[in-house]
């Protein structure tokens, strides 16, 4: 919606003090079947989290996922080397907090 929009700018202009607007001058609401760009992101973001959820009941995921590892010379399920360029993971692990 044009709320969260609106909010989004805001949230990303106070994170890099940007009061004016000038950094991020634009933020819109696309739909991702209308952009390549976007379903191709999908697409691989859906890959990396099958792998990563250790699902095997999908065969035809299974074997896309073989092919993005083989294709790309690394697992989907750990963080790429600091100089790849073309195509990076990177795992989060968050921290315990100890108190």
């Amino acid at each position: 919606s044009a709320a969260k929009v609106r909010i989004l700018k805001d949230v990303l202009c106070r994170n890099f003090q940007d009061f004016k607007g000038d950094t991020i001058p634009v933020i819109q609401h696309i739909r991702s079947k209308e952009s390549e760009l976007m379903q191709l992101a999908d697409f691989l973001i859906g890959a990396v989290g099958y792998r990563n959820r250790h699902l095997l009941e999908n065969k035809t995921k299974v074997r896309i996922v073989e092919k993005l590892e083989k294709l790309s010379g690394q697992s989907l399920t750990s963080t790429s080397p600091p100089w790849e360029e073309k195509f990076n993971i990177f795992v989060f692990e968050p921290r315990v907090v100890k108190e």
